[in-house]
This record gives structure tokens, sequence and C-alpha cells, in this order.
């Protein structure tokens, strides 16, 4: 049971990654690799779709009953989720403001109609055909692979934390010695950045720091040059 949670729960977080992946690349005219983590993996949508699973499959047959729960479901996840990280990495990954009927930026209408309808589907479609899936697999092989996404599952999280973690105090570093340091030197802060941290600002083009938001301004420009520098090259090298 749990080793078919744990293949489940990945599954839809791959799922919810590729939906993600797929909206914010055609939204933006480039592929964005999305996601807190590093793997291809959204664990909101993993956790919202077993809290509806858990909690809704009652209600299941009343698409009305299940559009409307679901919604409720998982955007209460998406806002509780916003909240907590912003209060540990200091940082608003998403930001909702500029779309009608939001709440404090951390949850949209739109996005919540979409939830629901993605519940309907769940309920209806998708988790008959993982259960499907993972119902032909051999019994012996489910604890291990259950197993082995667990542990890469917890190493890229507490990585993709340490990077996370690593930004804000970058971030506040770059903040202390503003005033201290001419602008050559800041630029070399700016260039201890690693490819975590460079990652994490391409993925959530939204996000802003709620104590040194003009640093982070500062990292994505620098990131911008020299994107635009490695563009230049590469015409010069044709």
């Amino acid at each position: 049971m749990i080793a078919e949670l744990i293949l489940k729960f990945t599954i839809y977080s791959f799922l919810g990654w590729l939906c993600e992946t797929v909206y914010c690349s055609v939204g933006q005219r480039r592929f964005v690799y999305r996601g807190f983590l590093n793997g291809p993996v959204c664990p909101i949508y993993g956790f919202g779709a077993l809290l509806v699973l858990f909690f809704l499959m009652d209600v299941k047959d009343n698409l009305l009953a299940l559009f409307t729960a679901g919604m409720v479901v998982t955007s209460t996840l998406e806002y509780l989720t916003s909240f907590l990280m912003e209060k540990l990495f200091h940082a608003k990954w998403w930001d909702y403001s500029n779309r009608p009927f939001n709440l404090h930026g951390r949850v949209c209408l739109l996005n919540s109609v979409l939830f629901g309808l993605m519940a309907v589907l769940l309920a209806h479609f998708v988790d008959p055909a993982v259960d499907r899936l993972i119902g032909g697999l051999p019994a012996w092989l489910l604890p291990w692979a259950a197993g082995v996404l667990l542990v890469l599952f917890v190493l890229d999280t507490v990585v993709s934390v340490c990077a996370a973690l690593h930004l804000d105090a970058r971030l506040r570093e770059l903040q202390a010695v503003t005033e201290a340091f001419m602008e050559g030197k800041r630029k070399e802060l700016q260039g201890k950045r690693s490819a975590l941290q460079t990652r994490l600002l391409k993925a959530y083009p939204n996000l802003h720091s709620l104590k040194y938001d003009e640093r982070l301004q500062e990292l994505r420009q620098a990131l911008r040059r020299k994107k635009e520098e490695r563009k230049k090259n590469r015409k010069k090298g044709k």
C-alpha cells in the first residue's frame, strides 16, 4: 500500500511538472524547466492528487461536488504551500496579484477552476489508468521502485532547499556590500551564484525576494546580460 502511494505520488508529481512546463513554455515561447526541485517533478501536484483521491472519492459520481471540492482542496494546498515557502525562504515564488479574483496573490480563480477540472479528470480517467499501470508491475518490483524513488526525492529536496537558502544568503550578502564596495566587486559576487540557483531564477520568473528584491533583480539582469553575450559570441563564431 505504501509503495503504491509513493509510486502514485511520483507519477502525479511528474504529470504536474509536465503540465507546468508545457504551459509556461508555451506562454513564454521558450523552454522553461519548471519546479522547485531539480528532477522533473512538482510535489504539490502529487500531494494535491493524493488529497483528492483520499477525501473526495465519495463524491466521485457527483461531478459538480467533485469539481467544487477539488477547487477548494487544491487551492487551499497551493495557498498554504505559498505561505510556507515565503516564510522559509523569504521569497514569493509565484504571484497572481495581476489576475482577477486572487487571494493575496497566492491563489486565483483561473487556477482554481483548472484544479477543479483536473480533479474530475483525475478521479474518472487518470487514476484508473495509473492503477492499471501499477497493477501490471511485478509485485516484487513495487517496494524496490518506491524505495529508489523515495530516496531520489529526499535527496533532491535536500539539495534544492539548500540551493534556495543559499540564494537568500547570497542576496543578503549582496545587500550588505552594496554601499561598501564598488560596482565591479558586486558583479564578482553575482558571479558566485550556483547553477541550481540560476535554474530556480529561470523556473520562477515571477520570484520576488521579500527582503532583498533589488539584489534579486540585479542577479536577473546579470543573467540576461550573460545570455545576450553568449548569443553575440555565437553569431560572431558563425
